[in-house]
């Protein structure tokens, strides 16, 4: 079991030891949007240690979440960055193909690829409730590391 409230782990004897899922990419060019976001995670979510990537385009962001797919929990995507419609998702799916949850966070949600949509945990318009994103976080928390809770899936 992981203890969201610090690093320490529970595990009955003779599991292997995880590293806990806790790094989040948030991937959105508009740097006061992007900051507004980090700044939600960290002061509303600072109890659960994330450790969270700033990304402001989709070079930066696949360079985190490669960097990032032993640990990773979340990625937190804009879908036209700079204003290119296919960068959100190319930014999803590399998430998704390495373990992380999606949430998809868009102006213009038609731009979302179907395939893309079905995987994601959610696809929010802007602007985005904080309680939403931080119910959103906790659930990727969870469902990113089975240990805790009762592991179930979306």
């Amino acid at each position: 079991m992981v203890d969201t409230t610090s690093d320490k782990l529970i595990l009955p004897i003779g599991s292997k030891i995880v590293v806990p899922r806790r790094t989040v990419v948030v991937a959105e060019d508009y740097e006061d949007v992007r900051q507004t976001y980090i700044d939600v995670l960290n002061n509303f979510l600072g109890e659960l240690g994330l450790q969270i990537i700033s990304a402001s385009n989709k070079v930066e962001a696949i360079v985190g979440i490669n960097a990032h797919r032993d640990d990773g929990a979340l990625v937190m995507t804009d879908m036209r960055m700079p204003r290119d419609p296919n960068d959100g998702n190319e930014v999803a799916e590399a998430g998704l193909a390495n373990g992380f949850q999606v949430v998809v966070v868009s102006g213009t949600s038609t731009d979302v690829k179907e395939n893309v949509r079905a995987r994601c945990l959610a696809v929010r318009g802007k602007p985005m409730d904080i309680d939403d994103l931080c119910n959103l976080v906790r659930r990727a928390i969870v469902l990113s590391n089975p240990a805790v809770g009762n592991g179930a899936t979306r």
